[in-house]
């Protein structure tokens, strides 16, 4: 467990760089354009890293285990999954932030295409639909055990949702 997080070439598999963290990393996403990369870790930090250098750009406090990372479709906001419970909304201009409280922690997150909502799943066993702009939780929906998995369809009318009950649940997101 070296606690790095490679930059690995698609075309060859040969990794281009790695990016240290101070503990493991379970979450990773790219923004739209490729150029930054979010890294959740157990470390409680959220890190910003330059796609093309491995720099460091932007390291955000948690205030625990950061296990999912989701940018929106501009790359104005990474949306965060914590231990602690919390969704966070940070944006990627001034780097604050706001916190939208879940039952437990928050163990994926997702946009939809637009960027307007935000799906959260927990060890809550809860399904959470959130407003990104207000942080307005729209929808509260209850499943069947930890939830895993969240990912909205194309037009961003459905989120699919995969937890530990072994089951797949189409939750429709209209609010």
């Amino acid at each position: 467990h070296d606690k790095k997080l490679p930059l690995v070439a698609a075309a060859t598999g040969a990794v281009v760089r790695e990016v240290g963290h101070g503990d493991s990393v379970p979450a990773v996403a790219f923004n739209h354009d490729g150029s930054l990369v979010a890294t959740g870790s157990a470390d409680k930090k959220l890190r910003i890293v330059a796609a093309a250098s491995g720099a460091v750009v932007r390291e955000v406090e948690h205030g625990g285990f950061v296990v999912a990372v989701a940018f929106n479709h501009d790359g104005s906001l990474v949306a965060t999954g914590c231990r602690d419970h919390n969704l966070r909304l940070v944006t990627t201009e001034l780097w604050q932030y706001y916190k939208v409280g879940h039952g437990g922690g928050v163990l994926a997150v997702a946009f939809n295409h637009d960027g307007s909502l935000v799906a959260t799943g927990g060890d809550d066993m809860k399904v959470r639909l959130v407003e990104a702009a207000s942080g307005a939780v729209i929808h509260d929906v209850e499943h069947g055990d930890w939830v895993r998995a969240v990912a909205f369809n194309h037009d961003g009318s459905l989120v699919a949702t995969g937890g530990d009950d072994m089951k797949v649940r189409l939750v429709e997101a209209a609010s």
